[in-house]
């Protein structure tokens, strides 16, 4: 099996690292797919630009096994859907190998906002780490179609950590610290360029 990783990774922190990390050792997965998203649809406009974002995650997870960055996402144009992604890895088709979406518990009561949501849980596991203020129960139409498919939820054993990438932008827009908060070189990295500060 297959964990599959989205999000706009701006910038990736080490929740997103802890996170993978836990998944593919408690699903036993054969590895990590990072899918940096190019313009996700529900979001404002980003901080740092694609090539940066791409860069950082390239340094988060450059000594870790099993893990694999896919630029799709990045290079596709206009805005990014997670199912025109899944349609392109063939998940959820008999002779391809089954994906397991990774999230976390408040992305999962949202996932029945996402485009054509239906026909992503067609195609996907889903494997859920909670969140500070979010416990991993899914939305009663969610679960349903879950049923409906034969797609498994499963809870990764994860100790919430209330890092956010809203939280890392404020604090290098403002010069304060981001040790920590996300992996050496990605420190570094946003040191060097003022990522954060000059946009």
């Amino acid at each position: 099996m297959v964990g599959l990783l989205g999000g706009s990774f701006d910038p990736v922190h080490n929740a997103h690292l802890a996170l993978a990390l836990a998944a593919r050792q408690h699903l036993a997965l054969h590895e990590v797919v990072w899918l940096p998203a190019g313009q996700p649809w529900q979001k404002e406009g980003l901080g740092a630009t694609a090539h940066q974002r791409l860069t950082m995650l390239e340094l988060a997870v450059a000594d870790t096994p099993h893990m694999r960055i896919d630029t799709r996402e990045l290079n596709r144009e206009g805005d990014t859907y997670t199912l025109d992604t899944l349609i392109a890895l063939g998940a959820g088709e008999a002779s391809n190998r089954d994906y397991v979406w990774l999230l976390g518990s408040d992305q999962l009561r949202n996932l029945p906002t996402w485009h054509r949501w239906r026909e992503i849980i067609a195609r996907v596991h889903l494997a859920v780490a909670e969140r500070p203020g979010h416990q991993a129960v899914p939305p009663a139409a969610l679960a349903n179609e879950q049923k409906r498919h034969g797609r498994r939820l499963f809870t990764i054993p994860f100790e919430p950590q209330p890092i956010s990438s809203t939280d890392i932008r404020r604090r290098a827009a403002a010069g304060l610290s981001l040790e920590g908060l996300v992996p050496p070189d990605v420190l570094h990295y946003i040191q060097e360029n003022h990522v954060y500060q000059q946009r």
